[in-house]
């Protein structure tokens, strides 16, 4: 064989060799997938991150690895995960609290152009709720009484989400000693322990407790949940009016910038198949989440929406942080 011929035909093995190689090692997805949860174990995010991780197997080829990062008003698990290589392979699950609402009260390091959102799963509700020891029965006479003696009625508050919305309400002419706290679960606490009036808590962590004869949940935000609202007070439409955009909380799944298109139109098509599953439906309601779906498209439509609503609310309040 002529040495040239040789020379061509060994090259072409490797060109060969080279392209199969990157063919292999392109196959998405080919190890664990990291899905950070920006909170400590046992919470809403925690709790969606969970259900995520439990359900994957069936839809997608390897497992998800729950990473918990609390900290910052959520935003420090966010920013590893915007932060991290857009290859498909870290993700975060949580709500507008991480990825909009806390950007706004702490120099986060990221903003939402940062920000890639693959899809919205379930709603996360949260509620108005005070102690069982307490005079108000409803949501309205919590109220009427707050507009009458402003300032005297402390209100715990654990989250962005839940500021915001004291800061709606003060807006209304319904203001409180707000009393934050470090997690939910010792918002709701303090509640029932008699030590604030009242708290801005999540369903999941103030249903039991009310059941329990706890605590008493006045309000439960509800714009567009499937699941009928609590008999308890859940519907008062002055005050969805004045919560408006940011009544309830979404989950999702969201990654840095720059990941490819095939691999978000891969996870859009299996988290989809996923939250069809009457196993994923039936396991989300048990945790006290709402199987909604967002597909990639929707779910940053209204994460822009609740930018623009929150970021207009938090700089009228004088709080508003920027990216530095």
């Amino acid at each position: 064989m002529n040495k040239k011929i040789f020379l061509l035909f060994v090259l072409c093995l490797v060109i060969a060799g080279s392209h199969m190689a990157m063919a292999a090692e392109e196959k998405y997805p080919s190890r664990p997938i990291t899905l950070i949860c920006p909170s400590t174990p046992g919470g809403n995010y925690d709790n969606f991150c969970r259900l995520i991780a439990a359900n994957a197997g069936a839809y997608i080829d390897v497992p998800f690895v729950i990473k918990n990062i609390p900290g910052g008003m959520f935003t420090i698990g966010m920013r590893e995960a915007v932060q991290a290589p857009p290859d498909g392979y870290t993700f975060e699950g949580s709500s507008e609290s991480a990825n909009v609402y806390g950007t706004k009260f702490v120099d986060a390091g990221f903003t939402m152009d940062d920000v890639e959102f693959i899809v919205g799963m379930t709603a996360i509700r949260h509620t108005i709720s005070t102690g069982t020891d307490k005079p108000w029965q409803t949501i309205e006479e919590l109220l009427e009484y707050a507009k009458a003696h402003p300032g005297e009625l402390t209100m715990g508050s654990a989250s962005p989400i839940y500021e915001c919305w004291l800061m709606a309400l003060k807006d209304a002419g319904y203001e409180f000693n707000v009393v934050p706290f470090p997690t939910g679960a010792a918002c709701s606490s303090a509640v029932a322990g008699k030590h604030v009036d009242a708290g801005v808590v999540g369903l999941a962590g103030a249903k039991p407790m009310h059941e329990g004869g706890q605590l008493r949940i006045l309000y439960i935000g509800d714009d567009f949940s499937p699941v009928p609202p609590a008999k308890q007070r859940a519907d008062v439409p002055f005050l969805a009016e004045i919560l408006k955009g940011i009544n309830v909380g979404t989950a999702s799944i969201t990654g840095p910038k720059g990941i490819p298109k095939e691999r978000i139109e891969y996870l859009e098509n299996a988290f989809k198949q996923m939250w069809n599953d009457p196993a994923f439906q039936t396991m989300a309601k048990n945790l006290g989440l709402d199987p909604v779906w967002y597909d990639h498209a929707e779910i940053a439509v209204a994460m822009a929406e609740a930018d623009r609503i929150v970021a207009d609310l938090t700089s009228r309040h004088g709080v508003l942080k920027q990216k530095q």
